[in-house]
């Protein structure tokens, strides 16, 4: 939530966030709301790794945005995840796109992610 703009040709401009500031020195993070609700989870493991915590409510956010989404259907799935473990992730969706529709279910998704992880 905090950004530099490039103005040329002084050079930039950098907006502050408070609330974003105070998530950046208390290590904690708060979820605003994303196009990508599926990757904003996955992407949570690395600023955990970095010592960074999470709340269940902010998980919870995320959850609810998910829950609206159909990924069973692989546009929807490979969209969502854009940016992350891309290998592991083109795999599943080239999984989906090969499968039956009418047997992709998430227990269906679960067992390919398993072989694939």
């Amino acid at each position: 939530m905090n950004y530099y703009e490039h103005v040329p040709p002084a050079g930039g401009k950098i907006t502050i966030n408070p609330k974003a500031l105070e998530s950046l020195l208390s290590k904690q993070l708060q979820y605003h709301g994303s196009l990508y609700p599926v990757s904003s989870v996955i992407r949570t493991r690395k600023f955990i790794e970095r010592g960074w915590k999470i709340n269940a409510g902010q998980y919870l956010k995320m959850m609810l945005q998910i829950s609206e989404l159909d990924l069973t259907n692989p546009v929807v799935l490979e969209e969502q995840l854009t940016g992350v473990d891309t290998w592991y992730f083109a795999a599943l969706v080239t999984s989906l796109r090969e499968a039956d529709p009418e047997k992709v279910n998430a227990t269906y998704i679960g067992a390919i992610i398993d072989r694939i992880f």
